[in-house]
């Protein structure tokens, strides 16, 4: 909690601190408001920082992921590390149902999602794949990653995902529920529109580089004939 002033000034906060004070109001829960509690700070102070409660949780879903990207441990194959991220985003979006909402209804995924797939892509290109072989990889993860998050959202009992009314609410403990399905579908389709553009692109790149890589190989190598005197 950050204390107020003498004098009646409004307390400092930070980005981080109140990224934080959201971490533990929890994001299936976080408010403007409830952050605002938190902090002991009005609502105001939060909205000097952030526009509205979507870029707070989408820093905090951002934050979280690339703390464990950036403690990725290496002896871990690609594919465990992809496994190991993937379960952990789909569970924070399912965890929040503003974010949810977003992604299924408007295909709009947190803010820096983009930057997170093409740190990955890197990470498995260094590790001597092709960013078409990473993308595959980070594809064949997705499903397994997506039906976990769901499923542990009806583990908690969550009730106000989409297509899950008060009726099949009952079922939510079955992964076979229509609802569920519909969901898991749903998810997948969003985020590999997300995924299938990157693919194009990054191969593309990768393509250019190699291509230009050689010229400039093949070029460096009649250069140094000519000064060697080769034929």
């Amino acid at each position: 909690m950050v204390e107020a002033k003498k004098g009646g000034r409004p307390p400092k906060v930070t980005r981080e601190e109140i990224v934080d004070a959201a971490l533990k109001v929890g994001l299936d829960r976080a408010t403007v408001r409830c952050i605002a509690e938190e902090l002991n700070v009005t609502s105001m102070t939060i909205y000097n920082h952030f526009g509205k409660i979507d870029e707070i949780i989408d820093y905090c879903i951002m934050s979280i992921i690339n703390d464990i990207i950036h403690n990725m441990i290496d002896s871990d194959t690609f594919e465990e590390t992809l496994e190991k991220i993937a379960i952990k985003y789909f569970d924070l979006l399912c965890g929040n149902h503003t974010v949810l909402f977003r992604v299924i209804d408007g295909n709009v995924f947190p803010a820096g999602t983009t930057a997170c797939v093409n740190t990955l892509i890197s990470y498995g290109t260094s590790r001597g794949l092709t960013p078409a072989e990473a993308l595959f990889a980070l594809r064949s993860v997705i499903h397994a990653a997506v039906g976990c998050a769901v499923t542990n959202m009806s583990l908690r009992g969550d009730t106000a995902a989409p297509w899950i009314d008060k009726e099949s609410a009952e079922r939510l403990g079955s992964v076979e529920a229509p609802e569920l399905d519909n969901l898991k579908l749903a998810l997948m389709d969003r985020t590999l529109n997300v995924l299938d553009p990157l693919a194009g692109v990054n191969v593309a790149l990768h393509g250019l580089r190699a291509m230009f890589g050689d010229r400039m190989k093949s070029a460096a190598a009649a250069d140094s004939s000519v000064l060697s005197g080769s034929p």
